[in-house]
């Protein structure tokens, strides 16, 4: 086995644990210490690999999204038209939301203290959903599915009701936010039918 792949192994090992711990602790209360512990690594193991807290968590977040875009072309796979597909995305993000990593990301963006760079790259991960939301309504407009109209805004405005819908779920504490979300979806469905 070469150096950089024991290198890797030691890294995603790393990543693992860690997110094991800011799922059980959320972002604040998880300590550098508490990683290592729950890794079996060294500080310097941790700090050849992250420059800190903040940067080991966004490369958690990284391979989170990574996972859930993975997860998410498994899903689709049986997805046979747009409508049927942006319910199933909006299933996907309900379950996504009870996730203890998206209580800690939660935690993490209502921070002040987060370093820009660590916000804007935060951004560009949050954004990195939307283009997964441009092909289903891309495809709906191309099919008569969806009416005619600006696929840029009208997927801007969807992947908004998607996370509306979300952050109503979170603040009111809904026991089952997937047939919230599915309800949601499918009124909006209804305004953006052919």
């Amino acid at each position: 086995m070469s150096a950089v792949s024991k290198a890797e192994q030691t890294r995603l090992h790393i990543l693992r644990k860690a997110q094991e711990v800011f799922s059980k602790k959320g972002y604040f209360l998880a300590s550098m210490d508490e990683i290592c512990k729950t890794a079996g690594v060294s500080k310097g193991s941790v700090y050849y690999h992250f420059k800190g807290k903040q940067d080991l968590f966004l490369a958690i977040l990284e391979q989170y999204s990574l996972d859930w875009m993975n997860k998410w072309q498994e899903l689709s796979k049986d997805t046979t038209d747009a409508k049927s597909r942006l319910l199933a995305i909006a299933r996907h993000f309900a379950s996504d939301l009870d996730s203890p990593m998206n209580k800690a990301v939660n935690e993490f963006a209502g921070s002040e203290s987060a370093d820009p760079e660590i916000w804007e790259k935060l951004i560009q991960i949050n954004e990195s959903y939307i283009p997964v939301v441009r092909s289903i309504i891309a495809d709906g407009v191309e099919s008569g599915e969806f009416r005619k109209g600006d696929v840029d805004q009208m997927t801007l405005v969807t992947f908004g009701v998607l996370a509306g819908i979300g952050a109503v779920c979170q603040m009111s504490g809904l026991e089952d936010p997937v047939v919230f979300h599915l309800t949601g979806i499918q009124l909006y469905l209804d305004g953006l039918g052919a």
